[in-house]
Parts: C-alpha cells; structure tokens; sequence
C-alpha cells in the first residue's frame, strides 16, 4: 500500500475508509480521494496537532489499527447517514491520550485560532468530533 503525506502529521488515508482507499489505488486515482476532504479538516487537524503538541489519531487502519469510518464515510459505512458532515468530507473524529473533553475545551479557549477551520463540535462524547457545516453564528463554537 502506498501511503500519501497530505500534511506534515497526516496521511491520506487517515482520512479515507479502508476499501474506498485500497478500490482507488488500485485504478492509480488516489489523487481523486484527495479532492474528497474538505481543506478546512486537513487544515484544522494539523492545527489542532500543532497547538496541542500530541499525536492525534483519525482512522489507523493502515497501521493495523481498528479505526476505519472516522473521516469520510461512504455508503459503504455501517456509519453512513446522508446529513452527515463526514458524507461530504467536511467531518472527522478524533482521539488522543487526552480524551474528547479536553480537546473540545481547549478548542473553545482557542477559538480564534479554530473558527476558520470548523464550526461545530459534539458534545458528552469521548472522542472529539469536528466539522466545518454551515452555521449561523461562528463567533462561537455550535456543540451538537
């Protein structure tokens, strides 16, 4: 399997499921994939590592891991839903040693620095969900 760098911390296919990855490697047309996720995630994700200064963890499938539909999600996905912001590349969900809290609070005291790169944020979940869906207000965090 071929592995493509997207951002200094990330992998392409940290972002893609499995299968979806492996069909379009094997036509050549990686690059397509590439054009599937929003640039405001990639952006965001690598501030978030970044500024938190911890491996942040997306789908780890390519390194035997078991995380596999938390970036975009295909009707393939058991996960799929088709208003779903991870449907259209605009979401992914994100572990770390830190635990879900305590990203979503660090985003919010570091809004200024985010607001550009997502809106929203769920909320009582352990892992961090972010996604950049048109919202109304955006001089503050949408919890969902």
């Amino acid at each position: 399997m071929v592995r493509i760098q997207v951002l200094k911390n990330f992998y392409l296919d940290e972002f893609i499921d499995k299968k979806t990855y492996l069909k379009y490697e094997a036509k050549g047309e990686l690059w397509k994939l590439r054009l599937c996720i929003d640039n405001r995630v990639f952006d965001g994700v690598q501030l978030l590592r970044d500024m938190l200064g911890v491996p942040l963890t997306i789908n780890n499938w390519s390194t035997c891991g078991d995380r596999n539909w938390s970036g975009l999600r295909t009707e393939n996905s058991p996960y799929y839903s088709k208003t779903s912001q991870h449907s259209y590349g605009r979401a992914v969900d994100i572990i770390s040693g830190l635990g879900g809290e305590l990203m979503r609070k660090f985003i919010d005291k570091h809004w200024v620095d985010f607001r550009k790169y997502f809106t929203t944020v769920e909320g009582n979940v352990e892992w961090l969900h972010i996604d950049c869906r048109i919202v109304d207000n955006n001089n503050k965090i949408n919890i969902v």
